[in-house]
């Protein structure tokens, strides 16, 4: 039940191919479906901050409900695309996300899920 990825998205072909494939293995047959974000197209790999970067993006998108653009974005297998905002955010209720990040290296990985807050 995620209503926003965000991608770690580094932009190195072999990288990408391979999360995008670890994505598709969790969502499934909701992966069409699931509203994606990827900033490192805009930003640039930002190193070690690249994790607080895309925390910082996806609690901003869940609070505002929004998906903001993912620029410079090619999925390597368009069969199987995420689904980044082009040209306009898209609006969406939110309620949760994940993050991922992991070093180049393969030795960190992370997964971080984020809920709206319900009183």
């Amino acid at each position: 039940q995620i209503d926003l990825a965000t991608l770690f998205g580094c932009g190195i072909k072999e990288h990408d191919a391979s999360e995008l494939q670890a994505w598709k293995t969790v969502l499934g047959d909701a992966m069409g479906d699931t509203p994606a974000l990827a900033i490192k197209g805009g930003l640039g790999n930002n190193g070690a901050g690249s994790g607080a970067l895309d925390i910082c993006a996806t609690t901003l998108a869940l609070h505002y409900n929004t998906v903001p653009v993912s620029i410079n974005t090619q999925p390597p297998d368009p069969a199987g695309a995420p689904g980044f905002a082009q040209g306009k955010p898209s609006d969406r209720r939110i309620d949760t996300a994940v993050t991922v990040g992991y070093a180049l290296g393969g030795g960190q990985n992370a997964a971080l899920v984020i809920q709206r807050f319900v009183e």
